[in-house]
């Protein structure tokens, strides 16, 4: 009898897992820490063949398992899967399985803030310059799905640290860490560990894309590295900015992409997620006229310091995307070139991090701090010498936010926080704000 794969999670990456598994007529188990997990219709439709268990981990299928797919979830610490690993049974995510069985070339996008961003603009701008291209992994449909599909020429794959670490013979084509700082320290043991997690991307890769700001993002390894800044590039192959007769210019070399001023793409750091795309694609085809062509059009994404409206001289941001120090810290900076001083709003899940190191990083820009959600109480002890205040609610934070800010301010929601506590997602989370801001100007 062929070996039990168990799968750990019931949630899109289980069930992608489990249908791809099953596909290949192999053998299954599923299981969920929940007694209710979102998929468990989906299962007992799709699979009612398949052996599953709820509210916990099932010692004896793990330990009598040929392999264990873990959902990126779930902390590879976790005691039960110490023990597998001891036993020597292999452990692995959805990411190892497209590893070892895609059949084009991958494109693997990480860092702790920006992937979506350029994840989406690369697979923009691959699919102008006319390649088939499929996009998934941490953002869309779960990697495995897109296996399913007629087969594309290239993958770009948005990766995440959880998936990174469960994921052990990934080859790029290109890649790129965009960036690295503190966050999920309630997942990973340490921010050592999350940055190792991060770095494993570059494993066997033929080109590596790196920010020259950014020590961190850099290999060991710095052979085929092709490097971006915002500043001048040092060789043909690397991306930056010079002036072009008198006006700041994306470059590839001494090639003028873009006039900076004609960029559409929004939000924090739209500059370096700009060059880190065109890094990227620079290696697969995609020339100086198609990325001049898609930066000149592509606007980027929801949910990323996105202008809801403007209400009693009050500029209203949806920042939802900023699910940590770092988005958040970005944000501010973005907009404080704008606005005189911010009102803040923040809360949620906090994931272990240190928000104390923010007090530098907000008290010259930000006016006030409204915190809500499930950690706000302690972010508000880790601000404590900030104007703050704590409320329940978003709504009652939105609320507030009104009645504080002044004419020629914007209030920016960033909750630096994890969503799961009162809603789906962050995209669910920023569409109630707007939702709520909009009510408020109707009202």
């Amino acid at each position: 009898m062929a070996p039990i794969q168990c799968i750990m999670g019931m949630g899109n990456t289980g069930l992608s897992c489990l249908r791809f598994l099953r596909a290949m007529e192999k053998p299954c188990c599923i299981m969920d820490s929940r007694a209710n997990p979102p998929g468990l219709q989906v299962l007992l439709d799709e699979f009612p063949e398949v052996p599953y268990a709820l509210g916990g981990w099932r010692h004896d299928w793990l330990m009598g398992a040929g392999r264990i797919i873990v959902s990126p979830g779930i902390a590879l610490t976790e005691p039960c899967l110490l023990e597998a690993k001891a036993a020597g049974i292999t452990i692995c995510g959805d990411i190892e399985l497209v590893a070892q069985c895609a059949k084009a070339p991958v494109v693997g996008i990480t860092g702790t803030n920006g992937k979506t961003t350029v994840t989406s603009l690369t697979g923009e701008l691959l699919a102008t310059a006319g390649k088939r291209v499929a996009v998934g992994g941490n953002l869309g449909p779960p990697a495995l799905e897109l296996l399913t599909e007629d087969a594309p020429e290239i993958y770009v794959l948005e990766l995440s640290s959880f998936q990174l670490a469960s994921t052990s013979s990934l080859h790029c084509k290109a890649a790129t860490l965009l960036n690295c700082s503190p966050d999920h320290l309630d997942w990973h043991p340490s921010y050592e560990d999350y940055m190792t997690a991060k770095k494993s991307i570059y494993h066997s890769c033929d080109y590596k894309i790196c920010a020259r700001h950014d020590p961190n993002t850099m290999p060991h390894d710095k052979h085929n590295t092709i490097i971006y800044g915002l500043d001048a590039p040092i060789s043909e192959n690397d991306f930056g900015l010079t002036k072009h007769r008198g006006e700041w210019c994306l470059v590839k070399g001494e090639q003028s992409i873009l006039p900076l001023s004609e960029l559409a793409l929004s939000g924090p750091c739209p500059e370096l997620n700009a060059l880190a795309a065109c890094a990227l694609v620079s290696q697969l085809g995609v020339s100086v006229d198609v990325m001049t062509k898609v930066l000149s059009t592509y606007v980027g994404l929801p949910h990323r310091c996105e202008k809801v409206v403007q209400y009693r001289g009050v500029d209203w941001y949806n920042d939802s995307k900023g699910t940590n120090i770092g988005a958040t810290s970005a944000a501010v900076q973005h907009l404080s070139s704008k606005h005189a001083h911010l009102i803040l709003l923040m809360g949620g899940v906090g994931k272990g991090a240190d928000f104390s190191v923010m007090q530098a990083l907000l008290k010259d820009q930000v006016r006030h701090v409204i915190l809500f959600g499930q950690d706000g109480l302690a972010i508000q002890q880790a601000l404590r010498g900030m104007s703050t205040e704590y409320v329940s609610t978003l709504s009652e934070a939105v609320q507030r936010a009104n009645q504080v800010a002044k004419a020629g301010e914007a209030v920016l929601f960033s909750p630096s926080c994890a969503s799961f506590d009162a809603f789906e997602n962050f995209a669910h989370r920023g569409n109630v704000y707007k939702m709520l801001v909009k009510e408020l100007v109707c009202s």
